[in-house]
């Protein structure tokens, strides 16, 4: 009988620790889906315009957003949401005073993700920047096309030398080849910079071609 006894103990002290690992585990698997949630509600930053917002009705398709004290939800795929309406209240609007006179409150928004935050006016954030961006290059490309006007006698202080620009003139255009291959502190081939080379480039055996690799930078008068 002692021996029988020795023998049952190791099994019930089995069954008790499979027991509590299977009751362990949920709790464990639980944690990791609320870290994973509340982190991906942090890294939410996109911001939308009421037009903006209206694009995700949850018709068609589409994903199904509100809008809530300035914080965008999604609620796509929330319960009591179908194709974007919930009790005759359709997605992609500002619900903030709906959702705070109805039975349920704002409490349910806990369960759902925030997408972004609301802004005002007509033009998110992300589009003003990306206008500003593009203003700020047209302003750039039209301030590289405004060139400057040389006369002879200005273009001749641009001879590369002690260190200085080399500008050269062809055909009314005004050319730097201060580091232009072949050009060495405004010579070439024995050709000082800094005057109108239009003759003498029309009758080099490269001719004008090489004109194409330099910067125009402005024009005789």
């Amino acid at each position: 009988m002692s021996t029988k006894k020795w023998l049952f103990y190791p099994l019930i002290l089995t069954l008790l620790f499979m027991t509590g690992c299977a009751h362990a585990a949920p709790s464990e698997h639980t944690t990791s889906v609320h870290s994973k949630t509340n982190t991906s509600r942090v890294a939410a930053n996109k911001q939308f315009t009421l037009n903006e917002l209206s694009k995700f009705d949850g018709r068609n398709g589409h994903p199904a957003y509100i809008a809530v004290k300035g914080k965008v939800y999604d609620v796509t795929h929330a319960p009591d949401w179908h194709n974007g309406s919930h009790h005759g209240v359709q997605a992609g609007q500002d619900l903030t005073s709906a959702i705070e006179h109805a039975p349920h409150g704002t409490a349910v928004l806990s369960a759902v993700p925030i997408v972004g935050n609301l802004v005002k006016g007509t033009k998110s954030s992300e589009a003003k920047s990306t206008n500003s961006k593009a203003n700020n290059k047209g302003h750039q490309t039209a301030k590289s096309k405004t060139k400057r006007t040389f006369t002879l006698a200005e273009l001749k202080k641009y001879n590369g030398q002690n260190g200085g620009p080399a500008y050269v003139a062809v055909h009314g255009k005004v050319y730097d080849v201060t580091h232009a291959p072949g050009w060495h502190n405004g010579w070439h081939h024995g050709v000082q910079a800094g005057q109108d080379l239009t003759t003498a480039i029309e009758h080099a055996p490269h001719g004008t071609s090489v004109l194409s690799q330099l910067t125009v930078i402005g024009y005789v008068k």
